[in-house]
């Protein structure tokens, strides 16, 4: 993503999360767009894990920007954990603050080994501690979990795809992580896999069309094809 266009991107990807979780029924009271960071104020959304151009989620908890609150709550969590080794992790994307990154590191990290005599590991700890400055509020973590990165459905085009066998959906499923959106061009129900990763449904005619053949096209082949699998074998398409 380059200047201008980032924007294009997350405002895609928001309104893509927000179509995700009214599809899967979940509830949710607001999304928030801050640089690098989508907020979702909901319980139980795991399932934004398939929504490509999120690189990872986290179930986090809001609390007042007070280092004594950040603190208290951060040695509740390791209490309640009670790890072989932890770390803290900031990161203040809210550069208002004072206190820079690795202080606030430092200050909650003393906290809880002065309280708890934890070792603090920073290559390999048992816990991390993530805590995130963003809008004047702080929101802490244990996990992060990685999806699917890629580009936001829709942000590239729309390709067709005959369905026929698995290859075919995931081929779609590359030409997706791409930015495309997908239609079927064969009468049949979209796959579950295409619908849980977001695409879309629509009337518009595609002009261009994606294949599953993994043999290397000609040179004389028509450029209005994509073979996202040229090249794999079975093993790695498996």
């Amino acid at each position: 993503l380059k200047g201008n266009n980032r924007a294009d991107f997350e405002n895609q990807l928001v309104e893509n999360i927000r179509r995700h979780l009214d599809a899967q029924n979940k509830t949710y009271a607001h999304i928030f767009k801050v640089y690098g960071r989508i907020l979702v104020y909901g319980r139980d959304l795991n399932c934004l894990k398939t929504v490509f151009g999120i690189e990872n989620i986290s179930s986090a908890e809001e609390f007042p920007l007070d280092l004594d609150i950040i603190s208290k709550e951060s040695l509740l969590i390791i209490s309640e954990k009670n790890p072989s080794s932890f770390k803290v992790d900031t990161q203040r994307i809210d550069k208002s603050f004072p206190k820079k990154s690795m202080e606030i590191n430092k200050i909650i990290g003393a906290t809880i080994h002065e309280t708890t005599h934890i070792p603090v590991h920073m290559k390999n700890p048992s816990c991390t501690i993530g805590i995130e400055i963003i809008r004047g509020k702080a929101y802490i973590y244990t996990e992060k979990i990685k999806c699917f990165s890629g580009l936001p459905v829709a942000t590239e085009g729309l390709v067709g795809v005959t369905i026929n066998s698995e290859d075919d959906i995931l081929a779609a499923l590359l030409m997706m992580k791409r930015g495309c959106n997908v239609r079927i061009l064969n009468k049949i129900a979209p796959p579950i896999e295409l619908i849980a990763f977001g695409m879309y449904d629509t009337d518009e005619t595609p002009r261009l069309e994606v294949r599953s053949d993994t043999a290397i096209p000609p040179p004389t082949s028509d450029p209005r094809l994509f073979f996202p699998l040229c090249g794999m074998t079975r093993e790695e398409i498996r």
